[in-house]
Formats: C-alpha cells, sequence, structure tokens
C-alpha cells in the first residue's frame, strides 16, 4: 500500500491511538471531509505507520542483496582477471 508523505503528516497530527486510525468514525470523517459522496469509492487511503516502516525495511533488504550481488560479480570477475594476468606472465 502507497502512503505520501502528505498523508504521512496528516495523519500524525491526530490525537488518537493508531488503533483508531482506521476505525469506521475516522473513516467517515475523512469521507465527509473528502465530500464523498454514498456509493462513491474512497479517495483516500489509512494507513498506520507500520506499514510505511515495514515497506521500508522490504526495500532495504532488496537493494542489500542487489549491493551483495554486485559485489560478489565484481570480485569473481576482478579474480579472473588477475588470474589470466598472472598465468600469462608466467607461462611468457
Amino acid at each position: 500500500m502507497y502512503c505520501s508523505v502528505r498523508e504521512v503528516g496528516q495523519r500524525s497530527r491526530l490525537r488518537a491511538s493508531p488503533d483508531h486510525w482506521d476505525s469506521p468514525t475516522t473513516r467517515v470523517a475523512v469521507r465527509e471531509r473528502h465530500h464523498v459522496r454514498k456509493g462513491q469509492e474512497d479517495d483516500f487511503n489509512l494507513c498506520y505507520p507500520t506499514e510505511i516502516t515495514q515497506a521500508r525495511v522490504v526495500s532495504q533488504r532488496t537493494m542489500m542483496l542487489l549491493l551483495a550481488s554486485v559485489a560478489a560479480v565484481a570480485l569473481v570477475v576482478g579474480g579472473i582477471g588477475i588470474t589470466n594476468i598472472m598465468l600469462g606472465s608466467n607461462t611468457e
């Protein structure tokens, strides 16, 4: 689920605990403020800060694995290159 910084800023001003953020009362209040009529789909998302944190952790883990795999490939290619130079200098 995607939450923009504007949404996070608005939610952080709420005095209620996170358990109340997705309550029906909150949803009704936001629907009224956004002028959403009955039967229309919500034009907003209510999400918890923990969801944002979990998304950040997942993306960090993915980037770390990508960086580690690129570093491993670079080390292998560099090692093969150095080995070829050493073998070439020994055979001459």
